[in-house]
């Protein structure tokens, strides 16, 4: 629903605010690898903020027939999807209007949003596309930074 924020579970952490799983991954070494770290690092210590900062929309979009274009432009970061264009009259478009005419306006995919999932593929970016491409109703769901 509009306006909803993904929560962590902060039952698993310690006083540091890391997922004691994340370091038996690290097998409490020092690990030269700087991009698992960062990744590690990433996940369980700015998690807390990545979930406070973003707000997520998940828009119906049903195409009109197998020659339908979705209307959008995507480009690939980091396994998901940044939209970085919608086109008008396509399938997204079409989603989007038909939203913001219901009361209270429902949940639109918007330049800037990064597709995060569609239907069941979730942060796999060749996976959601072809997704995309092969069926005709498509739940997509985006993050977006939350309005300041």
């Amino acid at each position: 629903a509009m306006g909803q924020t993904c929560c962590t579970n902060d039952d698993d952490r310690d006083e540091t605010g890391i997922d004691p799983l994340a370091e038996r991954r690290l097998g409490g070494r020092e690990d030269s690898d700087s991009a698992l770290l960062d990744s590690v690092f990433e996940e369980h210590v700015l998690r807390k903020d990545v979930a406070t900062a973003y707000v997520h929309a998940e828009v119906l979009v049903v195409k009109a027939g197998p020659a339908d274009k979705l209307g959008m432009d995507v480009k690939h970061v980091r396994g998901r999807l940044l939209v970085v264009q919608v086109f008008p009259g396509g399938a997204v478009d079409r989603a989007n209007q038909i939203s913001r005419r219901l009361v209270p306006p429902g949940d639109t995919i918007e330049v800037g949003d990064t597709i995060i999932q569609v239907n069941d593929k979730v942060n796999t970016d060749s996976d959601m596309v072809m997704e995309c491409q092969t069926q005709p109703a498509l739940r997509i769901r985006v993050r977006r930074p939350k309005p300041s």
